[in-house]
């Protein structure tokens, strides 16, 4: 009977443990969630909300030396500053002013060399409140963005350039890393890279993509077990 009481209680105070654990990542996450927006708004009040005007790069560098460009998806709430370092995990946990958050920032793969890369990658977590690369979800769930052929584009802004970019695929994929090669070993494993990731589209954008071009991938979270992945080429 003793016995029967202990692990009772046992289970209990584990139930109750379990609650507060919960109550208190909650918390945190609309904590850090709240310090997000308050960064974007502070780098919007920097740069000016019109991204037609040239972006303040050194204004930016000085919050961030890392900060590589900018990121704008049209149709999307993505339109942020994204920077790079020296390896693919830091930014998962960092936000642009570098603190410590675990909605991290929009980054580049370290791998990229100034978007000379056959492949250059962008990634983010996608917060449920459509900040960082969450809006993305909303574009893949939209049948009305895919029929407005004039939001199929990324466009790119760098120190010393600007890069358009035509979505030619857009999926969901159980977690895995096959779609992130930055170089390939010849033209015929690119061709094939190409296709795959192509063939892998909900919609159809009937958008050719050759061995010549350049293309860019962003890759974000769906949900805990699978990836939003979005392709576009260089025009």
């Amino acid at each position: 009977m003793k016995r029967k009481k202990i692990i009772f209680y046992f289970l209990v105070l584990l139930f109750i443990s379990l609650i507060i654990i919960s109550f208190t990542s909650n918390i945190n996450f609309y904590k850090d969630e709240k310090k997000i927006y308050e960064e974007i708004t502070n780098i919007n009040t920097l740069i000016g909300e019109d991204n037609e005007s040239d972006i303040d790069f050194l204004e930016l560098k000085k919050i961030n030396k890392e900060v590589v460009g900018w990121i704008e998806v049209l149709g999307s709430k993505v339109d942020y500053p994204f920077v790079q370092t020296t390896n693919n995990s830091f930014y998962l946990n960092h936000t642009f002013n570098r603190n410590y958050n675990g909605n991290g920032w929009v980054f580049m793969d370290y791998r990229d060399k100034n978007f000379k890369n056959k492949n250059t990658i962008i990634y983010a977590h996608g917060i449920y409140s459509n900040a960082l690369f969450g809006s993305l979800i909303d574009i893949y769930n939209s049948s009305s963005w895919y029929q407005d052929n004039t939001k199929h584009y990324i466009n790119i802004t760098t120190p010393d350039k600007k890069l358009i970019y035509k979505i030619f695929s857009i999926y969901v994929i159980k977690t895995t890393n096959d779609y992130i090669e930055t170089d390939f070993k010849s033209i015929n494993e690119y061709r094939d890279f190409l296709i795959k990731i192509k063939n892998r589209s909900y919609y159809n954008f009937n958008e050719e993509v050759l061995v010549n071009d350049k293309i860019i991938t962003l890759s974000t979270c769906y949900n805990k077990k699978e990836k939003l992945v979005i392709h576009g080429k260089l025009i």
